[in-house]
């Protein structure tokens, strides 16, 4: 491995822990503030998508 892929490796990874902890955050809101659930809901679910993207880009340059 060279050092490019190891540097993407760990940026990918930091941007997966971030990602887990904003559908955390998501969650939580959804919890507290049922009203306004759509938008709400609507950004988990993106969360939700980046994360499938991030795991699978790392996934792939294992």
């Amino acid at each position: 491995m060279n050092a490019l892929k190891i540097f993407g490796l760990i940026f990918l990874f930091i941007a997966l822990c971030f990602d887990v902890v904003a559908m955390a955050i998501e969650t939580i809101l959804f919890i507290i503030s049922p009203e306004s659930s759509f938008y709400i809901v609507l950004a988990f679910a993106f969360s939700l998508g980046v994360f499938i993207f991030l795991f699978d880009r790392i996934y792939k340059s294992i």
